[in-house]
């Protein structure tokens, strides 16, 4: 991965944008919906980027770029239909230290602008560093369909939420579970049936009933059998992955499977005289979502063996179906 995505706050940040045309309106358009400062450079605007400077979210300077433009800037999107200016602004830019994005030029661009799916406070980025851009939006389309409109609304209450689940669940592995079934049965994305439409009193109302159940939940340890390289999971497995604290693996696992798990996930390789069950345990009497990958074969003989020594073992899931990359990562995290 050569870019790397991250959300960047724009408040109270300044951005400028030289350009007039097409290309610098599709920038100040996407800019607008931030709280940055807009700054505008062009000898002549379009009829879309006067709209922006009339209603008083643009300041316009008409005349050619010049490098006093960049003071107090710290990102510039060089968006003229010269690809030659762009690089010299870029240039300019790169001296002072400032971000630069040249409009089909991501050899002089210090970052590229995603496609973006925007449920604020929900926004999903879309790239293909530069590969394929067509694609990107292709994705952005199948994402847009999938998340409804009240997606940002849920997020925004959730937020709410967050100082008052802290002091009613001190248990850290409580307060996931909470936030799971609060995400589980009331999300606008939840899986079956639509979630149910309440007033935002009864939501919280009914959210902090949730919380009061502050108990450690009681866990159980899922084992799935993965065939190896290119192996796929079924949405279910994919599912527990996503959710799991702790992943315990055998050698020989997929790299790529284990890049799906949560960035904050526990990984225990079971290596040969490591104390397994006694770090297994450990996590589950705490109530962590533990998830056992065995290579394939040895599912039954692995939930067999650990219902012998006293763990709580879920049924076996359907493993084939949903994930079959083309390459397997250079890495995973330890």
């Amino acid at each position: 991965m050569r870019y790397f995505p991250f959300f960047v706050d724009l408040r109270g940040r300044t951005i400028l944008v030289v350009g007039g045309g097409i290309q610098a309106s599709s920038k100040v358009r996407l800019l607008a919906r931030t709280e940055a400062e807009i700054r505008l450079v062009s000898p002549s605007i379009n009829a879309d980027l006067e709209a922006f400077v009339a209603r008083g979210r643009v300041a316009w300077r008409s005349g050619c770029f010049a490098p006093e433009d960049l003071s107090g800037v710290a990102l510039v999107y060089a968006a003229t239909h010269l690809p030659q200016t762009n690089r010299e602004i870029g240039a300019q830019a790169r001296k002072r230290g400032i971000w630069v994005a040249a409009v089909d030029l991501a050899e002089a661009s210090d970052l590229l602008t995603p496609a973006l799916v925007d449920r604020d406070p929900v926004v999903v980025a879309i790239g293909t560093e530069g590969n394929c851009p067509v694609f990107a939006r292709q994705i952005k389309s199948r994402i847009e369909a999938l998340l409804p409109p009240t997606t940002g609304a849920f997020a925004t209450f959730a937020g709410r939420l967050r100082s008052k689940a802290l002091s009613l669940i001190p248990n850290s592995h409580a307060r996931r579970r909470f936030w799971s079934r609060l995400v589980e049965e009331f999300s606008p994305m939840r899986a079956g049936e639509a979630a149910p439409v309440l007033a935002p009193e009864d939501l919280e109302a009914r959210a902090t009933r949730l919380m009061r159940n502050d108990e450690v939940p009681a866990c159980e340890v899922h084992v799935i059998g993965v065939a190896g390289e290119g192996a796929d999971l079924s949405s279910e497995a994919t599912s527990l992955l996503h959710d799991a604290e702790v992943i315990v693996y055998d050698i020989g696992i997929p790299r790529f499977l284990l890049d799906l798990a949560r960035r904050e996930a526990t990984f225990i390789e079971a290596l040969p005289g490591y104390a397994l069950e006694e770090a297994m345990k450990a996590h589950l009497d705490r109530g962590t979502r533990l998830l056992r990958f065995v290579l394939s074969g040895r599912e039954l003989s692995e939930r067999r063996r650990l219902s012998a020594l006293g763990f709580p073992v879920a049924d076996l899931l359907p493993t084939q179906g949903s994930v079959s990359p083309t390459a397997a990562p250079d890495g995973h995290r330890a």
